[in-house]
């Protein structure tokens, strides 16, 4: 990935290479996953949370390994060795989550905070800011609204599953379908739109493409509640804590 200027600034190297190459392989699996978190996400809170923490810890750091750690030049097979480790080490912690459901609904806070924070700060300060204190401020919003909704999930634990399964199981249902239909703008090409000051220039297909995950995460949402309002026996968060 490069900026207008030509100087490289954010690469995954052979992550997104293997990303594009087996895109085939990777849509089925986003599918499911998105179609369960979106119709029964709330319902099983225990298996949501060791599924959610699974993939959110595995996939952070298959991400954050590729783009800020080993070189762009890595051997594409070091994908394959790196993934197995990330989600041998995420699984332990999704273990972790379905005996402890704590763990698994602060992550759960903390992943939905940190989208929350990222969209603040980008749609509503970034344009305020000098770039000295751009950075600084960007982490600080992000950690601050992390940190808030980890905590109000824990005292909101039905809703708090609901609703997150609600909007990142959207987003794993549109972008498996996207595998397919392609379209979707990869996740660190956005990044760097915005960075560069360039998100208005998305495409008309990505935009329709957000629009399905707004509108698909907020049915499921209702659906959900209405689901949890006539089945109350089978949510009673409070028992979760007991285990």
């Amino acid at each position: 990935m490069n900026s207008p200027h030509g100087c490289p600034v954010l690469t995954t190297g052979p992550l997104g290479v293997f990303i594009v190459k087996y895109a085939w392989w990777l849509g089925l699996p986003m599918i499911l996953i998105g179609m369960y978190m979106l119709t029964a996400g709330g319902r099983y809170p225990k298996t949501t949370l060791a599924l959610f923490t699974t993939l959110a810890a595995s996939l952070t750091s298959i991400f954050v390994l590729f783009a800020g750690v080993f070189p762009a030049n890595s051997p594409s097979w070091s994908v394959l060795i790196v993934g197995f480790v990330c989600f041998c080490m995420g699984g332990g912690l999704g273990f972790g989550a379905a005996k402890w459901p704590r763990i698994g609904i602060v992550c759960m806070g903390l992943s939905l905070g940190s989208l929350i924070g990222y969209c603040v700060y980008w749609f509503f300060l970034k344009s305020h800011l000098a770039n000295s204190s751009s950075i600084l401020l960007q982490w600080a919003v992000i950690a601050i609204t992390g940190l808030t909704c980890a905590i109000m999930c824990i005292f909101l634990f039905d809703h708090a599953v609901i609703i997150t399964s609600a909007i990142f199981g959207a987003y794993a249902l549109i972008r498996g379908v996207s595998m397919y239909a392609g379209g979707f703008i990869n996740e660190f090409e956005i990044i760097m739109a915005t960075n560069n000051g360039e998100i208005g220039e998305l495409s008309f297909l990505m935009c329709i493409y957000i629009g399905l995950i707004l509108l698909i995460a907020c049915c499921s949402m209702s659906a959900q509640m209405k689901d949890r309002s006539r089945h109350l026996e089978m949510y009673a968060y409070k028992g979760h804590f007991n285990t």
